[in-house]
């Protein structure tokens, strides 16, 4: 049975209920956490305290990871690849298709013709296969294509048969799809074991309670109070998910009031 507040048992903490944490996902985790840490009273004695910022530091590298593996699955950077390697694709494209238009011409009228066919063959001897090849690939093949245009200096003949435009096109798209290319290499291919971080939360919670509960004192009414307030996160966790899972004992049971310190009847 779910408990709103804290039990007694001969004027002590039910102990048995918060020897296992309640059952939670790693954001579920990381939320309980956050509370059980801000609920924490101020003269808690110094176990309780060191077990809090045990808590928080667990709870802060559990969200940490969480946010890694978020970014890692982030649909954005693969998404910014393919734009890039698309954008690259077609100025190639562009370039060819404007040597091969170029070359089409009646060589007799215009001598230009014959040059722009040796240069799509020179540039383009496969086609466009290079560019339907994975995203490094890619790049390093328009690099060395690139290079290759500068050191034969043949910048000044495509601007010629092909317009100015169609190469600084190119020169203008590489630099972004490296960075994309690069970006991609320097991210964690293996996001961090999520699961490990969820069990090392179970264990900072039950930690905590545990030595939460260790302050109680059988006759001191003050300790149980103070303990029923640090612990009440996990009450109402635990109540939260009852009443999502449609259980019908979800419904919150009035808190226990310590007994009344026994009077001596007067001689």
């Amino acid at each position: 049975m779910l408990h709103w507040s804290l039990r007694m048992t001969n004027n002590m903490l039910d102990l048995s209920l918060y020897t296992r944490p309640p059952l939670f996902t790693l954001l579920g985790g990381i939320t309980l956490a956050e509370a059980l840490h801000a609920a924490c009273p101020k003269d808690m004695a110094a176990p309780v305290k060191k077990a809090a910022q045990k808590l928080e530091r667990t709870r802060l590298a559990a969200q940490a990871a969480w946010t890694e593996r978020q970014r890692t699955l982030s649909p954005s950077t693969t998404e910014d690849s393919k734009s890039v390697s698309q954008d690259c694709t077609r100025g190639w494209a562009a370039i060819r298709s404007r040597l091969q238009a170029y070359a089409g011409l009646p060589g007799e009228h215009y001598p230009r013709a014959a040059r722009a066919a040796e240069l799509m063959t020179l540039l383009f001897p496969e086609g466009l296969e290079f560019t339907q090849r994975s995203s490094f690939e890619q790049l390093a093949a328009s690099d060395a294509l690139l290079q290759r245009i500068a050191g034969d200096k043949l910048d000044k003949e495509l601007a010629t048969l092909c317009g100015p435009e169609f190469l600084d096109n190119i020169q203008r798209q590489l630099p972004r799809y490296r960075a994309v290319v690069q970006g991609s290499l320097g991210r964690v291919t293996e996001p961090e074991n999520l699961s490990l971080h969820l069990k090392r939360l179970s264990q900072a919670v039950v930690e905590y309670a545990t030595k939460v509960v260790a302050t109680v004192e059988s006759e001191d009414e003050l300790s149980y109070r103070r303990a029923l307030e640090a612990l009440a996160p996990i009450d109402r966790y635990r109540l939260a998910s009852a009443r999502r899972n449609g259980s019908p004992s979800a419904e919150p049971t009035p808190p226990v009031e310590p007994p009344a310190p026994s009077v001596s009847p007067s001689p």
